[in-house]
């Protein structure tokens, strides 16, 4: 065993020596402290949930414009003009020739 083995098993005796508790004692007081600790985690993730999942929609949405903003085939087909079609609608000239039409966006 090391040294700081040592003196932690050392401060962990000296600590039940000192508060006259067994080992039993201690190990059942752990144990609920462990408990509550996991209890109070449990909450925390579930308030965390929902603000999590939103944060995961935007970084997808922020990761899906950066792959098409930089991807060179993409930039070339957002970079030419709008056509406006339909109303809203957009079609522009797609690199295979063909049209796409693009609506809502």
């Amino acid at each position: 065993a090391n040294a700081r083995t040592l003196d932690t098993a050392a401060q962990a005796a000296e600590f039940v020596s000192q508060t006259g508790q067994s080992r039993l004692d201690l190990a059942h007081k752990l144990l609920a402290t462990a408990n509550s600790l996991a209890i109070e985690a449990n909450v925390t993730l579930s308030e965390l949930e929902e603000p999590l999942a939103e944060l995961s929609k935007k970084a997808f949405a922020l990761n899906y414009a950066h792959e098409t903003l930089t991807d060179e085939t993409n930039r070339d087909f957002y970079d030419r003009p709008c056509r406006p079609v339909f109303g809203a609608c957009c079609v522009r000239d797609a690199p295979d020739g063909g049209m796409r039409i693009t609506c809502g966006s």
